[in-house]
């Protein structure tokens, strides 16, 4: 097994329990932790930096100083960024402020609190004599009587006054922090209280005082102090009475009834200075009707001034509206508006009610219920959640029960390692009926993928953040925050929406790939072929019907080179059971593929447009956005699925690496083949698979083995390899953990072996594999292939040459531009919507409809000279036009410029049929005898052989302009695409449906 990473295997790699990494952390919300970690819990004082590995004293403080280059107490670090560095010089200038802030707010107090009224020191007080500002204590007063408040108040007040200094004295500090506490715990008062700066101006105004104060008596405190203080209020609250006259203001309304149906008013004022509580009545005995909530509104409306009231604010209950159009009458100049929270909470209750929703919701409520009514599976829970708590769902508040689905997401990997930990094999409530359900629940891919589809609910957000890999932190671009992006779930026969908001600065879209978008080419996503982009701080809703089709998807973001981490499974379930059902799956697996660049990836794709070279190789390949432990600092990266013995699984495997098809195996297992690019196959066993980018393979895998001492089996995915480019030759590791099985501790490097994966060169394998595959064809799922054509047009798919241009410099081939054709076509994208373009009938000049339909030149394809012919193309955006229902075949002949290699041809909107493959050059007299047009596999995504053929039938009944290119990003950068037209048919459902309003502009 080759890796130019290194083979390096932590003998202690965990087995999919919670990560031990924020035991070394304190404040895990110092961004410090980011860049290091403790080296020993114990000792709050040694640390360890994630970039540079260097071990030092001074705590987290020191390790932003150490990132952040603040040279004096600890040297640089070497491998830190720019944006590394001025993070931690931010965080630390923060600290030092939000200190000194902190500081002047207790000397503010301090300042503030005048028990006798008189600043002037040595004044005369009438009874009191002259005033002193208080004595600080000294070192002699360490021999003074000890602090007594029972002493205190029996002595007479004559005696002499003390004042304390806390700071110095900790010991008599600490005897009057007992004191308050005792005092605290007695009364029933809330520990945040001590927070409140009127607490705290109260203690400075006892100590100032000294032995001997009397507090206040229960008279004092009801009558004349209340009413100083109300006095006092209202005088602060002139400012805001100011503002109401300045800017205006909203009265907003509240009501509740408690269990004993006692029901309470309170109207309040806000504007820009702060909310204002301005009156309470008690309701218990009148009928909540519009009359009398609009008299009582109307009474405040009076009191605060008509003329600076600008709305009231209630919630939507028929009798507040009844007050509204009341209000309007007597009022018309105000506002009467509904809560938005209000509004949301009942939007929420009602998608909380439909059934696909319900389900998962009550689903998440049992289990939260079950893991709270006990104390071991709460303290469990909590150990494996680092003592966060599920946000538990409420009675009337319908918000938080996606909340609660948000919490649980968080938590998916802790909550999964909670029941298959040995713990819970121990735990009494395991058997119990409840406990099964629980379990059940939270290892059942089908209720994750429920809640996913509730959560959608919530708009996408493609955004930034910050992802550390291979010892390398970075921001990435993410959906959600998530890496790799959420799974969508949805059943066949949808109709499909899903807001995107682009919360970045770069354009962006999200293709939905193998989607066949019937009429609907405006949610395909590929941009500037059916859209234009959307903008940062923009949205734009995809919608479409997922139409006779079940199974395995992807969906990934379709401008530059996004989608290297911009990426997810889009899984349809079926109106009907699978045809495979059997044995009993016990569990769906998502396994997506991917690949990782220690450096920014917008850098890689700009310098290889920039001078015309091949891009440098990524740095890892990813298993679920995990890289395994054949990388640096990858150990805890490492994807880990625990498995049963005896139980049968469905793995939903997806290429959505950037650049490099894949062989994947599971050491000694075998899979079982049963469904393509959600189309369902003819199933056939394996030991291995060879995925192209693009595609998804679905498999069923029992797991019938019997581990060693670890319980692990490695599972891999390693390049299939057919260029002469540079490529990422490693390997990227996940395992198999059988439960109750071992150890799960990798102690041996045979582990590791999966002695079934093909070598990298194994095109044989890839051969014979790609040749098992056929459609079911059966009369369930029949396969519909066209028997006939009506046009068939020849393709070549090329690397080519391109003079470098004059006054530039180029890094490719012998100083030149690397390309890529087809037909000796490099297709350029235009600066708009080809999709609109076509559907308005404008006339651009920047695309024309010829492409042509075959090779300008007819040559032995695959065994010219790869450098001695001239290779430079045409470079354009030239489109493919068929009628409406055309039979089309299309071959795809690979060609020996620069090298042959394995190309995977990706079609938007439609399926196709792959009727035909082989070596060489496609001979048509010779090979159409050879088609297959009983149950070839039907696909989007083909693998050109490399130095061959592959002849695929679509037929062409989905109107509009659909993209045609290569799967491997660097090529379809180089131009190896084309545009597909399908002309509106006659009948109204066979045209392209109207933009919707929100179609981004370019």
């Amino acid at each position: 097994m080759s890796s130019s990473h290194g083979n390096t295997v932590n003998n202690n790699l965990a087995s999919g329990g919670a990560s031990n990494d924020s035991v070394l952390k304190r404040k895990l919300d110092d961004i410090g932790w980011e860049f290091g970690h403790l080296i020993d819990p114990s000792n709050f004082d040694r640390v360890e930096c994630k970039l540079c590995g260097k071990k030092f004293g001074g705590g987290v403080y020191r390790l932003k100083q150490h990132i952040a280059h603040i040279s004096g107490n600890v040297s640089k670090c070497l491998r830190s960024t720019k944006e590394d560095q001025d993070k931690c010089k931010k965080a630390i200038e923060d600290a030092r402020n939000k200190k000194k802030n902190k500081y002047k707010e207790e000397r503010e107090i301090r300042a503030e609190v005048n028990i006798i009224g008189i600043e002037e020191e040595g004044e005369e007080i009438e009874g009191l004599g002259p005033r002193k500002k208080p004595n600080f204590l000294g070192p002699m007063d360490k021999f003074t009587s000890k602090i007594d408040p029972e002493s205190s108040m029996s002595t007479s007040k004559s005696l002499r006054q003390h004042n304390i200094n806390d700071v110095i004295f900790k010991q008599r500090t600490h005897s009057v922090h007992r004191y308050v506490a005792r005092w605290v715990y007695e009364a029933g008062i809330s520990f945040n209280a001590i927070q409140n700066n009127s607490f705290r101006a109260m203690m400075e105004a006892v100590g100032l005082f000294g032995p001997g104060y009397k507090e206040p008596s229960r008279y004092q405190l009801s009558e004349p102090l209340l009413k100083e203080e109300v006095s006092s209020t209202k005088e602060a609250l002139k400012k805001q009475e100011n503002e109401w006259k300045l800017t205006g203001c909203s009265i907003m309304t509240d009501a509740w009834t408690d269990r004993k149906r006692w029901s309470i008013m309170n109207l309040c004022v806000n504007c820009c200075k702060g909310t204002t509580f301005l009156s309470s009545k008690e309701t218990s005995d009148e009928a909540h009707t519009g009359e009398l909530i609009f008299k009582y509104v109307d009474e405040c409306i009076e009191q605060v001034g008509p003329q600076n009231v600008v709305q009231v604010v209630t919630d939507n209950a028929s009798n507040n509206m009844a007050a509204a159009n009341m209000l309007k009458e007597k009022r018309p100049s105000i506002f009467w508006s509904s809560c938005a929270t209000h509004t949301i909470n009942l939007m929420l209750e009602g998608i909380g009610k439909l059934p696909r929703f319900k389900k998962i919701i009550d689903s998440a409520k049992t289990f939260t219920i079950f893991i709270y009514a006990h104390h071991k599976t709460l303290w469990m829970m909590r150990s494996f959640t680092k003592k966060k708590d599920i946000v538990r769902p409420g009675v009337t508040r319908f918000a938080s029960a996606f909340l609660t689905l948000q919490s649980l997401v968080e938590k998916k990997d802790n909550l999964r390692a909670m029941f298959a930990s040995t713990g819970w094999d121990r735990c009494k409530w395991l058997k119990t009926a409840k406990g099964k359900v629980a379990y059940s629940t939270v290892m059942n891919i089908t209720f994750w993928n429920g809640v996913t589809t509730c959560l959608k609910v919530f708009a996408p957000l493609v955004e930034w953040k910050k992802v550390s890999r291979l010892c390398h932190t970075k921001p990435l671009l993410t959906v959600n925050g998530e890496y790799p992006g959420p799974t969508i779930a949805v059943h066949e026969g949808d109709n499909v929406e899903i807001k995107v908001t682009n919360r970045v600065e770069e354009n962006t879209t999200i293709h939905w790939h193998g989607i066949r978008q019937f009429r609907t080419g405006w949610a395909d996503g590929p941009a500037y072929i059916t859209q234009c982009p959307i903008r940062g701080g923009q949205s734009y809703t995809y919608k479409f019907t997922v139409v006779d089709q079940r199974g395995t998807l992807l969906w990934h973001a379709h401008y530059s080179w996004q989608r290297a981490s911009v990426y997810g499974a889009f899984i349809i379930y079926p109106r009907m059971p699978n045809p495979f059902s059997s044995p009993p799956i016990r569990a769906e697996i998502p396994i997506i593929f991917g690949e990782w660049w220690n450096s920014d990836i917008d850098s890689v794709e700009n310098e290889m447009i920039k001078y015309g070279a091949g891009p440098i190789s990524s740095d890892a390949y990813t298993i679920n956005g995990l890289p395994g432990p054949l990388y640096p600092c990858s150990n805890k990266d490492t994807f880990i699925q625990t498995v049963e013995f005896g139980k049968t699984y469905m793995l939903r495997i997806i290429n959505a690496a950037l650049n490099d098809e894949l062989f994947f195996a599971i050491a000694n297992h075998t899979l079982t083949v049963v469904e393509i690019d959600a189309v369902y196959t003819k199933p056939f066993t394996t030991t291995a698979i060879m995925i192209a980018p693009g595609q998804t393979t679905t498999v069923l895998m029992t797991a019938n083995q019997v581990p060693d001492r670890s319980g692990m089996f490695a599972m891999a995915a390693r390049p299939y390899l057919t260029s002469v480019f540079p490529f990422n030759n490693s390997t990227s590791l996940g395992f198999l953990r059988y439960k109750k099985l071992g150890s799960g501790k990798i102690k041996s490097l045979n582990s590791l072996q999966v002695h079934n994966l093909p070598l990298m060169e194994d095109t044989a394998f890839a051969t014979k594999f790609s040749d098992n595959l056929r459609s079911l064809a059966s009369a369930q799922f029949p396969c519909n292939v066209p028997k006939l054509i009506d046009k068939r047009v020849i393709v070549t798919i090329s690397l080519n040459l391109q003079d470098c241009p004059k006054n530039e410099t180029c890094k490719g081939f012998n100083g030149k531009r690397f390309h890529a054709s087809m037909n000796n076509q490099s297709f350029v994208r235009p600066p708009t919507s080809i999709l609109e373009c076509h559907y308005k009938n404008l006339t651009t000049g920047i695309f024309s409809s010829d492409f042509p339909e075959k090779p300008p030149n007819a040559f032995d394809y695959t065994g010219v000279d790869p450098l001695t012919e001239n290779m430079n193309t045409e470079i354009g955006t030239k489109l493919l036009v068929v009628p409406y229902g055309t039979s089309l075949e299309i071959v795809l002949q690979d060609t020996s410029f620069l090298n042959v290699e394995n190309h995977p041809i990706h079609v938007h909107g439609h399926n196709f049929f792959i009727v035909g493959r082989g070596f060489g050059n496609f001979d048509q007299a010779k090979h159409l005898v050879e088609y297959n047009l009983v149950d070839p596999p039907e696909r989007n995504t083909v693998a050109v052989p490399s130095g061959g053929w592959a002849a695929i039938r679509i037929k062409a009944d989905n109107p509009g302009v659909w993209f045609v290119h290569c799967h491997l990003e660097e090529h379809t950068t180089w131009g190896l695409a084309m545009g597909l037209i399908v002309k509106n048919g006659p009948g109204p459902s066979q045209t392209v449906i109207p933009p919707p309003q929100d179609l981004p502009l370019c």
